[in-house]
């Protein structure tokens, strides 16, 4: 399973984008606690920039998602921009790109994320934007409608006119089925199309609480100030609805063959390999495997990379934390 605690102090120091002082300990720089509410907090300062990000993940994603109703992540995560009670469609980034900064948002099967690039002296506008979207989301019919149109476009474009997406797609529902970490993070287009405001309404009270959240700002801040913000914006936030936890169990049901039609020059083959899943009980086999995974394909220089693709020419080599993949043309077989 793809666990966010492994990946997101790695992701946080690429959105900060500024060297490491290897003279402090990780430990003194790092912090970590929790609301009262069940909120978490990682504080990781570095004082070599005056920027800051500020982010908060939910422990949701399409691995929550059940077939029938795919894509409803994804799509949440568009209306988190699109108004609450106090901000109108679109203000949130527009405020953001006025201090000169910048934000944005991800869905994965595990989680969605949202983060702001900001000077550090507009850190505590951005804390209480975003603790106001998770309890003032305004989900208005018509905005609804319209990013509803703009995902559907996006799966055209980035899924159904993309051959090499949409084997992906298809090698991950053969390997998992339409459930857990087979259903597309974007959704299937049927799914897209009849997503209701129900839906998105229940989605957001489910799972957007103080305890299925972690806030991590990493970056040149004040300690004190910023537990102070958190406090100040976050511990009044109340849980409401059950969590609708899944069992993180994936049951593999991967078919040995299967074709997919598409408008190519040259017919390409998938090879794909499954991967164990994460061991609470060991989880240093799993940290080594991340770390297999970078040294053999973390860049063009990696040794997949260079004996496979640039030497032997294969068309294509990604190793995923789920499933390897390698393709090639026919006759490179």
């Amino acid at each position: 399973m793809f666990r966010i605690n492994q990946t997101i102090i790695f992701l946080m120091f690429l959105f900060v984008s500024i060297n490491l002082d290897a003279s402090i300990k990780f430990s003194e720089r790092l912090e970590e606690y929790s609301l009262e509410n069940g909120l978490k907090v990682i504080l990781i300062e570095d004082k070599r920039s005056p920027a800051v990000v500020n982010s908060i993940w939910y422990r949701v994603g399409s691995s929550n998602e059940v077939n029938g109703k795919t894509g409803i992540s994804h799509i949440l995560e568009h209306m988190m921009f699109k108004g609450t009670n106090k901000l109108g469609p679109g203000e949130f980034s527009s405020i953001v790109k006025k201090m000169g900064g910048t934000d944005n948002a991800f869905t994965g099967k595990d989680f969605t994320g949202y983060y702001q690039k900001v000077h550090n002296e507009d850190l505590e506008r951005c804390i209480e934007l975003e603790s106001d979207r998770m309890i003032n989301l305004k989900l208005d019919d018509n905005q609804i409608e319209k990013e509803i149109n703009v995902v559907k476009e996006e799966r055209r474009l980035r899924t159904d006119d993309n051959p090499v997406s949409k084997t992906f797609e298809k090698i991950m529902i053969n390997a998992f089925g339409m459930n857990r970490y087979g259903i597309p993070i974007i959704g299937t287009m049927q799914d897209i199309e009849e997503t209701t405001k129900k839906d998105l309404e229940d989605w957001y009270n489910s799972y957007y609480q103080p305890r299925n959240a972690i806030v991590i700002i990493a970056g040149n801040f004040d300690r004190d100030k910023v537990k102070q913000y958190i406090n100040k914006y976050y511990s009044s936030i109340e849980n409401d609805e059950p969590l609708n936890l899944i069992s993180s169990d994936a049951e593999y049901i991967s078919k040995e063959y299967f074709e997919v039609q598409g408008d190519v020059s040259k017919p390409v083959v998938f090879i794909s390999f499954i991967k164990p899943e994460f061991n609470e009980q060991d989880p240093r086999k799993s940290y080594a495997l991340d770390l297999f995974i970078e040294i053999m394909d973390g860049g063009y220089s990696s040794r997949l990379t260079e004996n496979l693709v640039n030497s032997k020419k294969l068309h294509w080599i990604h190793l995923y934390r789920m499933i390897h993949i390698i393709s090639t043309t026919t006759s490179s077989l």
